[in-house]
């Protein structure tokens, strides 16, 4: 059993008024009465335990033990000494609170508590011997002189008692200051603690402290309880602390232990700045399958940066999950950027997801890109898209790709393309190459043209994924005096097949001119062609005159002429057509007529002839009258 600890006074007798020096040796050098206690101390220490009482009589010495002994037991003292240490402590502890421990005046202490014992002592010595006896004076006179140690005995006692009294009620809290900030202790026990030094017996039904400090404060507490089906404990702490005005710490826990198994859970947190974190985990056995989870999370809250993540896992019986996720966002001046990432497990098996984007615009520069990549069961799956723009001037240019791969295959998508713009000028352009398990394909175009004050000229081109070609250019003119030439060519290529066309024009005021040439070549055919017409109309006539002929003996002619007279009742026209080919004859025909119309009378004639092949013409004739009212 610890003992209080406690310097002794330097004065070890004094003289009472009777003028009896009492000094401790005295009573404890009495071979009489300290003999037996000495064979009592023997037989008790061979048990492997020194009880309080054994404590109290070696202190005291033979005379006083037997003189009190039956005054001093557990129940007795306590009661002797309950009020007087209530009192006694109080006076210490509020001496003790402005003291720094090296500072302790153990005389003092020891002045104090003779102050308050003394008047018991007297009590229990009167009770038990009466009168003025000298055993009764020396039991006295060594209680004035030596304080400390009937403290000592008496806080032994009190303390043994209520640690060995099988049946105690709860105790009241105590109350004191740790550093300077208050402590409370609250407990209520049962059992015996000294009882032959076994422990085992002792049971703490309730124990518990709780610790406050400016800015924050801790606390503690063990319970147990015992039923028919066992005994039952639990476990409680918390602590919480402020972080100044940057925010703060918690953390808490709970336990409970029994019959069924085993609980237990804890979680904390912390808030400080832009920085909040969290977790937690629990677990339990008292059922018929184990589970256990546990869940942590991290933030952080910054002006251009914030990012998060969280964990969680959990059993039960003979399965496990998981889950996970991150993610994080930057926001800067010029730059943008974000990413997460996912994953889920169970028994095994899991999935994950994980997401990056970034995008960034300076001036006329813009950039972007993102990326995904999918884990599962069935393999992984990524894809990739970039792009980005540029602008200044009258120059424009922009890119961008896509990529893909999977248990399929990889895949490419690329596109670019430009532009630029100054006066008159223009060009731009675009190529696009895709490629993936089946091939790659390429695919472009480009045009550009020149505008001047009476001239354009414009050229073009492009490439199909699926190989077709065309070429192309064109152009215009206005001339001074007066009318527009105007050509274009055309340059085309499908498989094999290979076309050019091209065409040449004129107008001007009433007359048009144009022209045209085709040669086509392909595995099976190639053939040319070219013609021509014209018109011209002024006044009361009009005329055209239309021709064409190719490589395969193909001929075409018309034309014709038209005349009706202003304010006259005449009108006449002429055709003339022929045509050739390789499979048919030729035919060719030609045909005039003339009308005469007044009022509501007309009369018109008409004449005409055809030839097909070598045959001889074949004249018709057609003349008619009409009158209408």
């Amino acid at each position: 059993m610890s003992q209080t600890a406690v310097a002794k006074k330097t004065t070890t007798s004094s003289t009472t008024s009777s003028g009896l020096n009492t000094p401790a040796s005295d009573v404890l050098d009495d071979k009489t009465l300290t003999d037996p206690l000495k064979a009592k101390e023997a037989e008790i220490n061979a048990d492997g335990a020194l009880t309080w009482e054994a404590a109290l009589g070696e202190k005291i010495g033979g005379s006083a033990w037997d003189a009190l002994k039956d005054e001093l037991t557990p129940d007795k003292l306590l009661g002797h000494a309950n009020g007087a240490l209530d009192d006694a402590f109080d006076k210490l502890m509020s001496w003790l609170d402005g003291k720094a421990p090296d500072a302790i005046d153990f005389e003092k202490i020891s002045g104090e508590l003779e102050k308050v014992l003394g008047p018991k002592i007297d009590e229990a010595a009167a009770k038990l011997i009466g009168g003025e006896d000298g055993l009764a004076l020396k039991i006295k006179q060594f209680a004035a002189d030596n304080p400390w140690l009937l403290a000592s005995a008496a806080v032994a006692g009190a303390v043994g008692y209520l640690l060995s009294n099988p049946d105690l009620p709860e105790m009241k809290p105590i109350k004191t200051k740790l550093a300077g900030h208050p402590l409370v202790i609250d407990a209520k026990v049962k059992g015996k603690l000294f009882d032959l030094g076994k422990i085992s017996d002792l049971t703490i039904d309730k124990l518990g402290a709780k610790y406050t400090w400016g800015s924050g404060s801790a606390s503690a507490d063990y319970s147990q309880s015992t039923t028919d089906a066992g005994t039952t404990r639990a476990a409680n702490a918390q602590l919480k602390q402020k972080l100044g005005d940057n925010g703060s710490v918690e953390a808490k826990g709970n336990w409970q232990s029994g019959p069924d198994g085993t609980k237990l859970a804890g979680s904390g947190s912390l808030a400080y700045k832009a920085f909040e974190a969290s977790g937690s985990h629990s677990s339990d056995t008292t059922g018929t399958a184990p589970a256990s989870a546990t869940k942590a999370s991290a933030a952080y809250k910054g002006d251009a940066l914030k990012a998060s993540a969280n964990y969680a896992s959990s059993t039960s019986g003979g399965s496990q999950s998981t889950a996970f996720d991150a993610k994080a966002a930057y926001e800067g001046k010029h730059l943008k950027g974000n990413a997460s990432y996912e994953s889920t497990s169970k028994d095994g098996v899991g999935n994950s997801l994980l997401k990056a984007g970034a995008s960034y615009e300076n001036g006329g520069l813009q950039a972007s890109s993102s990326f995904k990549q999918a884990t599962g069961p069935s393999g992984t799956t990524t894809d990739f898209f970039g792009k980005a723009a540029y602008e200044k001037g009258g120059f424009q240019a922009s890119g961008q790709h896509k990529h893909t791969t999977g248990p399929s295959g990889s895949t490419h998508d690329f596109l670019a393309k430009a532009a630029y713009e100054n006066g008159g000028f223009k060009a731009s352009g675009e190529y696009n190459r895709v490629s993936g398990p089946s091939g790659t394909t390429d695919a472009w175009s480009g045009n550009a043209s020149l505008t001047g004050d009476d001239s354009k000229l414009s050229l073009f081109g492009n490439k199909n994924a699926d190989g077709t070609q065309k070429y192309g250019l064109s152009g215009n003119h206005t001339f001074d005096g007066g009318g527009t030439l105007s050509g274009n060519a055309l340059y085309n290529v499908d498989g094999g097949t290979r076309t050019f066309d091209s065409s040449l024009s004129f107008e001007k005021d009433n007359f048009a001119a144009s022209a045209f040439y085709k040669n086509q070549n392909g595995p099976d055919r190639s053939i040319q062609s070219a013609g021509g017409q014209m018109s011209y109309s002024s006044g009361n006539f009009t005329g055209s005159l239309k021709g064409m002929g190719s490589s395969d003996g193909t001929r075409e002619l018309t034309g014709s002429a038209a005349y009706k007279g202003t304010g006259s009742p005449f009108s006449g026209k002429l055709d003339l057509s022929h045509l050739s080919g390789p499979s048919q004859p030729s035919t060719t025909s030609l045909n005039a007529g003339m009308e005469y119309k007044k009022g509501n009378f007309s009369a018109f004639g008409g004449l005409g002839a055809q030839k097909t092949g070598d045959s001889k013409w074949d004249p018709a004739a057609k003349i008619g009258l009409k009158w209408s009212f």
